[in-house]
């Protein structure tokens, strides 16, 4: 080990080396990552990939996987690049589908976590800095996540708790910090954003 090398102290970084500069709440995830809360894929500091995005948009292609959308997040959150959403069949289809992207992922290079089973609507399997998430379409089109990253400037969980819509309401641990935000705190998020080109119109 040379000099400036730092000495290994653990499994788990030091708060200082989370991407927040807010220390406390960096201290507050390592202890949801060390009660199994946070995956350590969740701070995967690789950027992925247009070729990985591929990858993985062939395997859901192959499996009959519909609608496929990826969305650029890298300028929205720093905890992931790509959003990824897809269209199941049902239950069966969608979770054939998470372990086909899954497994792949265990034979290539992206992360080694074990996939989290959300529900039989809609199931997220984080790859790397790259978050897939399969739904049936009825939840899907309920839902319209695609459309709130898309118009959303920032989707951080500081920015979120920094903004007075967030005051007073309780952020959900869900095993991916960013997807865990309150439906109607993303709904006021997308009211406020298009408010915010409106007045600037006028």
């Amino acid at each position: 080990m040379t000099a400036h090398e730092p000495a290994e102290e653990g499994r788990l970084p030091s708060p200082s080396r989370l991407p927040y500069d807010d220390e406390r709440f960096a201290e507050m995830l390592l202890e949801m990552e060390v009660n199994g809360v946070i995956d350590e894929a969740w701070q995967d500091a690789k950027k992925a990939r247009m070729e990985d995005v591929k990858e993985i948009a062939d395997i859901l292609s192959s499996l009959k996987v519909r609608d496929l959308c990826c969305i650029d997040v890298s300028e929205k959150t720093s905890n992931f690049d790509y959003m990824m959403f897809g269209t199941c069949e049902g239950a069966r289809h969608i979770h054939l589908a998470a372990w086909a992207v899954q497994d792949a992922d265990k034979v290539h290079r992206i992360s080694k976590i074990k996939r989290k089973q959300t529900d039989e609507l809609w199931e997220v399997v984080p790859v790397g800095r790259i978050v897939v998430n399969l739904m049936v379409e009825s939840f899907r089109e309920e839902m319209t996540l695609e459309r709130k990253w898309a118009v959303t400037r920032s989707m951080d969980p500081l920015a979120a708790a920094n903004a007075p819509i967030s005051e007073g309401r309780q952020v959900k641990a869900h095993g991916l910090w960013t997807l865990t935000l309150n439906l109607q705190d993303l709904e006021d998020f997308e009211v406020d954003y298009c408010k915010d080109i409106l007045m600037r119109q006028m």
